[in-house]
Order: C-alpha cells, then sequence, then structure tokens
C-alpha cells in the first residue's frame, strides 16, 4: 500500500474497523443483558419468525394444561357426588331388607318408609346442587362437556366427559316405597338397578379422569419438547457469547491501535521530509 500524505487509509480502515468491531460488541453485550440472542427481527428474521410461532404453540399448551386439570376437577366433583348417592342408595337397600321382613307391623314399616323418603329426596337434592363452575353435572341439564385439551383444532385435541341425570326419577326410584311388605320386596329390585347404574356411571367418570390425566401427560411432555425448541433459536448462549464479546473487545483494542501506530508513522515521515 503506498504511504500518502493528502490520504490516510490505514486510520480510515482501522476506524471502520473500530466502528465494527464496537457494533458487533455491543449486540453481544445487548443479547447477554437480556437472555435473548435475538432482540430484533434484524438478529435474525427467519429465526425470530419461527420463535415467535414456538411462543404460541407453548402458551398454548400451558393453557391446554390448564383446562384439563379444571377437568379433572369438574369429574371429580361429579364423581364425589355419586359417591354420596351411591351411599345413600346402599342404605336404603338396608331399610327396605328390614322392611320386608314379615315380623314387623305396619308402624314400624312406616317409621322405616320415612328414612328411605328422606335418603330418596337427598338423592335428588345432591343432584340438583352438584354444580361445577354454575354449572349443574348431574340434573339432567348438562349431557356431556367437551375439553380443549391441546393447542390445535382437530378433534384429537378436543377429550369429552359426558354426564347424566341422577335424580331419583332417572334412577327409578321416586316412587319406592316399603311402607308395606310387598312394597319393600318390589324396592329392593329397584334399588339395586338404581345401584348399578350409579356404578357404571361412576365408572365411566373413572375412565374420563384416566383419559384427562393421560393427555395430559401427552400435552406436557409436548411443551417441554417446543420450549426446548424455542429455547435453542432464542436464548443466548452464554459461552459462545462470552467468547465473541471477549474476541470482538480485543480487535476493538487492536484496531486503535493500528489507527494510533499509523497516525505516528504519518508523522514521523512528515517530520523527516520537513527536516
Amino acid at each position: 500500500m503506498p504511504i500518502t500524505m493528502q490520504t490516510n487509509l490505514l486510520p480510515m480502515i482501522a476506524n471502520r474497523q473500530i466502528g465494527s468491531n464496537v457494533k458487533a460488541l455491543q449486540k453481544v453485550q445487548t443479547s447477554m443483558a437480556s437472555g435473548k440472542r435475538i432482540n430484533s427481527a434484524a438478529d435474525d428474521a427467519a429465526g425470530l419468525a419461527i420463535s415467535q410461532n414456538l411462543t404460541a404453540i407453548a402458551r398454548s399448551q400451558s393453557q391446554a394444561i390448564r383446562n384439563i386439570n379444571d377437568a379433572v376437577s369438574m369429574t371429580q366433583v361429579g364423581d364425589s357426588a355419586l359417591s354420596s348417592q351411591s351411599d345413600a342408595l346402599v342404605r336404603m337397600r338396608e331399610l327396605a331388607v328390614q322392611a320386608a321382613n314379615g315380623t314387623l307391623n305396619d308402624n314400624q314399616r312406616e317409621m322405616i318408609n320415612q328414612e328411605l323418603q328422606q335418603l330418596k329426596e337427598s338423592v335428588t337434592d345432591t343432584a340438583n346442587n352438584t354444580q361445577f363452575n354454575g354449572r349443574n353435572l348431574l340434573d339432567g341439564s348438562t349431557d356431556q362437556v367437551d375439553i380443549q385439551a391441546g393447542e390445535g383444532s382437530d378433534p384429537e385435541h378436543i377429550v369429552s366427559v359426558s354426564f347424566s341425570s341422577s335424580t331419583a326419577s332417572a334412577l327409578g326410584i321416586d316412587t319406592t316405597d316399603v311402607s308395606s311388605q310387598a312394597g319393600a320386596q318390589s324396592a329392593l329390585e329397584e334399588i339395586d338397578s338404581a345401584i348399578d347404574e350409579v356404578s357404571s356411571r361412576r365408572t365411566d367418570l373413572g375412565s374420563s379422569v384416566n383419559s384427562l390425566e393421560h393427555r395430559g401427560d401427552y400435552v406436557e411432555s409436548a411443551r417441554t419438547n417446543t420450549a426446548a425448541s424455542r429455547s435453542r433459536i432464542l436464548d443466548t448462549d452464554y459461552a459462545s457469547a462470552s467468547s465473541q464479546a471477549a474476541q470482538n473487545e480485543i480487535l476493538a483494542k487492536a484496531a486503535v491501535a493500528v489507527a494510533a501506530q499509523s497516525n505516528n508513522i504519518q508523522s514521523m515521515i512528515a517530520s523527516q521530509l520537513l527536516g
């Protein structure tokens, strides 16, 4: 490279390199301070678009997990109410067996029947008052609840939980009466049928809980993988960033030294020429 007096190229080149190195150093420092490799679209336009999509999916998966947990709670509320009804039905059957005994008189059967009628009312009351988030579950007003258990709109992301009316009328015990021996004997069959029906519904709800929990495990695993993919694209690699920051700092200092040295060389030449 020629040495000229009018245009000093070495300092210009060095200054340009200083600016480039300082800019790169500032970018790395920003990345380290924010914890993000991509802080603007200019850093990595394609990576930013991908990371934004992954962020949307991850947040949707988190909400799907909350949906599943709410659905499990709702199903457990329904099962708890059915369990209470099952206990009442077991007691009703016990009373029916007692009333069917020929050693009792009508007055004694009437007293037994009064307790049975109260238990029958409690079955209906439980059905009418079992709610989750303001929704009645066992009075017949709710047939099916669809749970958004995934981030997409595909049918595979929907889990359905079914409910049925479990009032005394729906269970076929609304006319059950044990005030007579014949009525008590008929009541046994009616109550047995009701017990079987409640047990079947509890089994269905238990299967729904298992399905929801399995789905929750799958979505949790998917969310972890999504977060890992997003991290690889978006997050700062501090080991690499620290090394790059040190390199840029050294290069910037070297460029400053070169600029200073080139100025010294030009000054020395000028002094020698001017004697």
